[in-house]
């Protein structure tokens, strides 16, 4: 039947963060997804490609994991497990078979630290934020057959706007973001709007078939970042009349790649997430007991984190700044995605001010890990001083400071923090705790209850017997095995998909 459907009509709208404190609905068009992962050249896709779809379907990754392999007749691979773990990944990854695998920059760099000896991977792509070269040598050296892509690109031109794939060895000083698909635009434009010299530094702007059309219900907001191009031939039929301002700072490198070098705005990239600043700030000023507040990022633990600063409007001692900060980390627990949570609150008596009367970011006060756990306890058994140890390595804390009513979390700890601590368990417990215990056991001590209960058992889920109490039996040897499937391991996404 004809669906009246055109590749200009819209696939989906998908949200991002807005430094207004409104998301922003990205309208997508069917073209841009098919441009994305028909007939292009920066990866291999084909019917013998086996892709794990891991990313949140919110997450605009998850239009190239799905849509890549189906459109090309391979197979898409769902991730049986809510949080990502890496032993999980590299299990899932070798049970079926996958050779295709998209990562976040930050994830990338986890799982390069807990590589398998072997494996059917035969592409990795990864992207969000720059890349860890340490990293990228870490895989290059244990997986020399894997090739390696790194992928640039605003949700508003459809997951990839750049790509570039690494030589084995990787030896630039950079990571590149590399050259621009085959049906994309992108300028390099100054202030005033001309193209800028070869190699230097202007904002990037971005076009083609992976143009979004705008923003849902936001036309101000799309005549902002959406704009004329200004070398737009109508003549040629491959010149976009618009393109999208990233607000990012690039250059030239020889050879023609891109190189990322900043942002022109407070957008930030939090473990492969694009943040606006101010979304952040809208919602920590909506809390009560709240005066004014201001969001930055941080170097901590060895990743780029979020520190939220409060002014309150009233005068508080020390337990009462630490009940405000508990109170609001809840609240924004709920109304916010954990990536868009702040590591840290801190509460200021008083902003410190430069000489024009503006607030004096490199003047506010570090994070204090011993000031976020209340009243300190020292570890008594030998599992809680193994802890503690674990959390000072991730958390870059002193141990001595830690405390067993800390929690991992309100400490500075974050879900890929959580991948390592569980890794950690694993290998000087010899016990396998899902991420989630991160996320349940409420202190140091609980997680270490956990740990104490799970020691010496079988951490796999037990079988169980079952009988059948129903007298309808399966008509067909398929609705049998389904029915075992679920018997074994209910809600798993394998009842669902024909083996």
């Amino acid at each position: 039947p004809e669906s009246g459907l055109t590749a200009a009509c819209l696939a989906y709208v998908i949200y991002t963060s807005g430094s207004t404190g409104q998301p922003k609905g990205v309208m997508t068009p069917h073209v841009a997804v098919a441009r994305l992962v028909i007939e292009q050249s920066f990866m291999e896709l084909s019917a013998e490609t086996v892709m794990l779809q891991s990313a949140n379907i919110a997450f605009d990754a998850a239009t190239l994991e799905l849509w890549g392999p189906l459109l090309n007749r391979g197979q898409v691979v769902l991730y049986p497990h809510g949080y990502i773990e890496v032993e999980a990944l590299n299990q899932a990854v070798e049970h079926y078979g996958v050779n295709t695998l998209w990562l976040t920059a930050g994830l990338f760099r986890e799982w390069s630290l807990a590589l398998p000896s072997t494996s059917p991977l035969q592409q990795v792509l990864a992207g969000g934020d720059v890349l860890d070269p340490a990293a990228i040598h870490r895989v290059q050296a244990q997986l020399p057959h894997v090739t390696l892509i790194n992928g640039y690109g605003p949700t508003e031109n459809t997951t990839f706007s750049t790509t570039y794939t690494f030589a084995n060895p990787h030896t630039l000083a950079l990571v590149p973001i590399g050259q621009k698909l085959a049906t994309d635009h992108a300028l390099i434009l100054g202030p005033n709007g001309s193209l800028v010299p070869q190699g230097c530094v202007g904002e990037l702007y971005v076009g083609g078939d992976g143009l979004a059309r705008g923003y849902l219900n936001r036309p101000e907001l799309t005549a902002e970042r959406f704009v004329d191009n200004p070398y737009y031939l109508s003549s040629d039929p491959h010149s976009p009349s618009r393109l999208y301002r990233t607000g990012d700072l690039v250059r030239y490198l020889e050879g023609g790649n891109l190189a990322f070098i900043g942002r022109t705005d407070d957008q930030v990239k939090i473990r492969g997430f694009r943040i606006e600043l101010g979304e952040v700030e809208v919602q920590l000023a909506q809390q009560p007991g709240v005066d004014s507040v201001l969001v930055k990022t941080l170097k901590w633990a060895d990743s780029v984190q979020l520190v939220g600063y409060i002014k309150s409007n009233q005068v508080l001692d020390k337990e009462a700044k630490h009940g405000l900060v508990k109170d609001i980390k809840s609240k924004l627990a709920v109304t916010l995605p954990d990536y868009m949570v702040p590591s840290f609150l801190v509460v200021v008596d008083e902003w410190p001010l430069t000489a024009n009367g503006k607030v004096d970011r490199k003047a506010l006060p570090e994070p204090e890990g011993s000031a976020l756990q209340g009243e300190y306890v020292a570890p008594v058994t030998e599992v809680e001083q193994k802890l503690v140890d674990i959390w000072s390595a991730l958390l870059n804390i002193p141990s001595d400071t830690i405390s067993t009513t800390a929690n991992f979390l309100t400490l500075g700890g974050h879900s890929l923090l959580s991948i390592r601590l569980m890794s950690e368990i694993r290998q000087q417990f010899a016990v396998a705790l899902p991420v989630q215990a991160v996320f349940d056991a409420e202190n140091l001590a609980a997680l270490a209850t956990r740990i104490n209960q799970s020691q010496g058992s079988d951490v796999r889920p037990a079988v169980e017997a079952m009988a059948r109490t129903s007298s309808i039996q399966p008509v067909s040897f398929a609705q049998r095995r389904l029915w075992f499937i679920d018997q074994l391991q209910g809600g798993s996404a394998e009842y669902y998909m024909e083996l």
